[in-house]
């Protein structure tokens, strides 16, 4: 820990800038990963059975919005959600170049510094 008290002392506010937003896209990222993951059964649910997505009271205020009349409408807009969520989860994925950026600069750093580890 002491080391990381060292080099965090030496960074400049946008390198510390840098590595908040590297921690808060990996947090996001892992978010957007589960819900990508955990939307693909009831993706493949909602296509093979709508009728049983359809009765299901806690999207009815979705369904009404929508305007939503049978449950083959259903298909279009589950679809959309879920090609949604895996393109934000590819989206994200320009996060590890982003970080190696970060890192290396880091150790960059270190080395000027002489830390070992």
């Amino acid at each position: 820990m002491t080391y990381f008290k060292i080099l965090w002392r030496h960074l400049t506010a946008s390198r510390k800038r840098h590595l908040v937003i590297v921690l808060l896209l990996m947090l996001l990222t892992s978010l957007f990963e589960m819900v990508s993951v955990g939307a693909i059964l009831p993706f493949i649910g909602a296509i093979i059975n709508p009728e049983q997505l359809f009765e299901f009271r806690y999207i009815q205020p979705f369904i009404t919005q929508l305007g939503l009349t049978t449950p083959n409408q259903l298909i279009l807009p589950v679809t959309v959600m879920f090609i949604s969520a895996t393109l934000k989860t590819i989206e994200l994925e320009f996060l590890p170049s982003f970080k190696r950026r970060v890192v290396y600069r880091i150790s960059k750093l270190k080395r000027k510094l002489n830390i070992q580890t």
